[in-house]
């Protein structure tokens, strides 16, 4: 039952990412989003999604979170199974300070998100008891060989990795 949830809110959110492309590629909203400190990322979809709990880990904890990621014009979108095994979904705006070239064809990018996260309860965060959207920031990294790549994220007590494919 839990899997047909979190089919229907992947799909829910799907929809909503694919059908906002115009609101995001218009001009003031572009706009907006170039306000904020850092580049512009280049767009891209992200699969899978793996997590190690740095505090409070036990072997109740999923590690495998089944995700899957947009990225455009600066704003992500990403829909995955947390850690308690639940559906969860966060957005937001990504950008990137620094890249470096690091030898043919290998980059490495880091950057930030700040965003909104749902699907989570007080066993990740105190403030749940009294909101179900909580604010989310993250340092990001990621290694690119061409087109494809690993993604590194850091949320204070969670490294999280995705795979990641830059589109063209």
């Amino acid at each position: 039952m839990q899997s047909i949830a979190f089919k229907s809110s992947f799909l829910v959110f799907s929809y909503a990412v694919i059908s906002s492309m115009t609101l995001f590629s218009s001009s003031s909203f572009a706009g907006f989003t170039n306000s904020w400190k850092g580049d512009a990322p280049p767009d891209a979809i992200g699969v899978g999604m793996w997590t190690y709990h740095l505090r409070n880990s036990s072997d109740f904890y999923t590690y495998n979170n089944y995700g899957a990621a947009v990225l455009y014009n600066s704003i992500f979108g990403v829909a995955f199974r947390n850690c308690f095994d639940e559906p969860a979904i966060a957005a937001g705006v990504q950008r990137t300070f620094y890249t470096k070239p690091l030898r043919r064809n290998f980059d490495l990018s880091m950057g930030y998100r700040l965003g909104l996260l749902s699907g989570y309860d007080n066993r990740f965060a105190k403030i749940a008891d009294y909101t179900p959207i909580l604010p989310i920031a993250q340092i990001v990294a990621d290694f690119t060989y061409k087109k494809a790549g690993l993604e590194l994220t850091y949320t204070g007590i969670i490294v999280s990795a995705r795979l990641i494919f830059r589109l063209p």
